[in-house]
């Protein structure tokens, strides 16, 4: 709610508006976060472990063997903090292309 008008008249109303820049490494969907990570045809085939950046540090991903197309890797509770309950957080998912 705004001030007291002019002369004492009623309060007015104060509207904000919150622009927010989007990252060049995350998306955000509801209370879960999207990276993408590129990797080399050996990792999608043999699989491998590799650390990644996230709002928490860095954490281990592990690439899984015989990767598939468009294949997702889910991390728990590294998304954003749920709005109606401050213990609860969404996920990170993290996309994987391969480098051809």
């Amino acid at each position: 709610q705004g001030e007291v008008g002019e002369g004492g008249g009623a309060a007015g109303d104060l509207y904000i508006d919150v622009r927010i820049k989007p990252d060049k490494q995350y998306t955000r969907n509801g209370d879960d976060l999207h990276c993408w990570i590129q990797v080399p045809m050996s990792w999608a085939v043999l699989g491998h472990d590799l650390a990644i950046d996230t709002f928490d540090g860095k954490r281990n991903v592990t690439i899984p063997t015989k990767l598939r197309p468009e294949q997702t890797v889910e991390i728990k509770n590294l998304g954003m903090t749920k709005l109606n309950d401050k213990d609860q957080r969404g996920n990170l998912i993290v996309h994987i292309n391969v480098q051809i």
